[in-house]
């Protein structure tokens, strides 16, 4: 299972990710990067005064592979 990481830098310059729970994994780069952007300028989430998704940075899809052992 692929999961989309989007990774923003905060006000602070720090560097937080995003990964949404539901999301394709056939998304192109236009439409992740235009996502990001959207996210950015709400200006909505903010943690202790700080803003937390300021500048988009990159995007990457994670795969995860599980072994089941019993």
């Amino acid at each position: 299972m692929k999961k989309l990481n989007m990774i923003f830098l905060n006000s602070l310059g720090k560097q937080v990710t995003l990964t949404p729970t539901l999301a394709k994994e056939d998304l192109d780069k236009e439409t992740v990067q235009k996502l990001m952007t959207d996210i950015s300028d709400l200006g909505i989430f903010e943690k202790d005064d700080v803003k937390l998704y300021s500048t988009p940075k990159a995007a990457k899809y994670v795969e995860t592979i599980t072994t089941e052992i019993f």
